[in-house]
């Protein structure tokens, strides 16, 4: 993050920096500046790709996830899983053709399907081999969700150390309410908001503030 912060000062007409942004910063659990980073990239190429969708989604804006999703498809997007997050009646549905649409997905298809042990299994021989720590959240979510909570407490634990830690949907997603009377849930929210404190001051000290023109504080 901090690199593409110092890198898009210098070259700050590159949409494809801005872009890149849009990712480091969500990563780090700053939606503030990937929206913003967002917004300069379009700015500079209103044809720019970015992955503000899955911003959307981690800030808890489903409905602009779903409806993001849908102006560009691309794999990995999850416009279904946001509709259900949004309570959508049409979110299994669409669940079912974006994994027509992208190729097949055993894990979301059993999901869907309503045979969790399924979806369960094929999401673990996924995440044994696909080290995205996104994509590993995703899964968590879908592991509560489906009340195996204690592998979704693994993943998440997994993903925070790997480098994703948006500690505001930890704190507010739903499907993770019932997760929050376990210490060991409570140990993976610590984490990433250590984590996330630490990327805040490192996004001011690198001038991120200045860049996007955002409140400091996020």
């Amino acid at each position: 993050m901090t690199r593409l912060i110092r890198r898009a000062a210098i070259r700050s007409t590159d949409p494809e920096l801005f872009a890149a942004l849009v990712s480091a910063c969500r990563y780090c659990g700053l939606f503030s500046a990937s929206f913003a980073a967002h917004e300069r990239a379009c700015r500079l190429d209103p044809n720019a790709r970015t992955s503000v969708t899955h911003t959307y989604f981690m800030a808890g804006e489903y409905l602009k996830a779903a409806d993001e999703s849908e102006r560009h498809w691309q794999p990995g997007n999850l416009g279904g899983i946001a509709l259900l997050c949004a309570g959508h009646p049409d979110a299994r549905a669409r669940m079912a053709i974006e994994s027509q649409r992208y190729g097949g997905d055993e894990m979301t298809d059993a999901f869907v399907a309503g045979d969790y042990a399924r979806s369960r299994a094929a999401g673990d021989r996924v995440l044994a081999t696909f080290p995205d720590p996104e994509f590993h959240f995703y899964s968590a979510l879908l592991f509560a969700h489906s009340n195996y909570d204690d592998r979704a407490i693994e993943v998440l634990a997994g993903a925070v150390q790997r480098g994703f830690f948006p500690l505001e949907t930890l704190q507010r997603h739903a499907w993770l309410d019932r997760l929050f009377a376990r210490e060991d849930f409570q140990a993976v929210v610590r984490e990433a908001r250590r984590r996330h404190e630490n990327a805040r001051i490192a996004f001011v000290d690198a001038g991120g503030s200045r860049l996007l023109g955002i409140d400091e504080r996020l």
